[in-house]
């Protein structure tokens, strides 16, 4: 995301922030019905607010979530 340079009278600019995901899936030959599913958001850890996102009473800008891992199963049947 680039740099928040315009912004309200008062407010501060948002400095510039990349995060990187990775996500992986693997669907098994011996069941082709199943999958596995693992996601890791925010790999880095990287610490950054989203340029849309304020603290209502401060103003201040509110930390996103940090790295997020995730591991799901789906089965059709």
């Amino acid at each position: 995301m680039e740099r928040l340079e315009r912004v309200a009278e008062g407010d501060e600019e948002k400095p510039a922030y990349v995060t990187h995901d990775i996500r992986a899936q693997w669907a098994p030959a011996s069941c082709q019905d199943l999958t596995v599913t693992l996601t890791v958001n925010n790999v880095f850890d990287k610490r950054y607010s989203d340029h849309s996102s304020y603290l209502l009473n401060s103003g201040d800008s509110m930390l996103e979530p940090g790295r997020d891992v995730r591991l799901g199963a789906g089965y059709s049947f």
